[in-house]
């Protein structure tokens, strides 16, 4: 007799993010062009930030921005602004790669507010602090004061 393998208990779960009273959900399951699309995209932000070039790191927030308004769109359609500004959509982008295991936090990577949210380090870059099977464990969305995710 075969195993029977449910796909729904491998693959994450939507992400859900809280902005103020309203709620708003990203697919957990992604695809492969846009989940590497927002891992680029991290990385480029990285590398202007430890290269200091002002031009590019302007251009990478702002592509986040739509980004992760796109993202939101996905579940959210009728959306006709994002309701995070800059900061927000790299703590919401930051959050669906750690879920992901695609960006491992350094063990001082704190998202309560005393650490740059945005200093993750992509899972596949020699910089990187761990693996994706890291001891290692970024504190849980809901800990983070705003994103929370739906109940496993």
């Amino acid at each position: 007799m075969a195993r029977l393998v449910n796909i729904r208990d491998l693959v994450p779960q939507d992400i859900e993010v809280q902005v103020g009273d309203s709620r708003y959900s990203i697919p957990g399951d992604l695809d492969g062009a846009t989940v590497f699309e927002m891992l680029a995209l991290w990385q480029e932000g990285l590398d202007a930030e430890r290269d200091q070039e002002t031009g590019r790191i302007r251009d990478t927030a702002l592509a986040f921005e739509r980004f992760v308004f796109g993202l939101l769109k996905l579940r959210q359609p009728e959306l006709e602004a994002s309701p995070v500004g800059l900061v927000g959509a790299r703590v919401i982008a930051q959050t669906v790669l750690v879920e992901l295991g695609l960006v491992v936090l350094s063990d001082r990577a704190d998202l309560d507010g005393t650490e740059d949210p945005t200093k993750g380090k992509p899972a596949t870059s020699p910089r990187s602090t761990g693996s994706r099977n890291s001891p290692k464990k970024p504190a849980s969305p809901r800990a983070r004061g705003g994103a929370s995710r739906s109940s496993s």
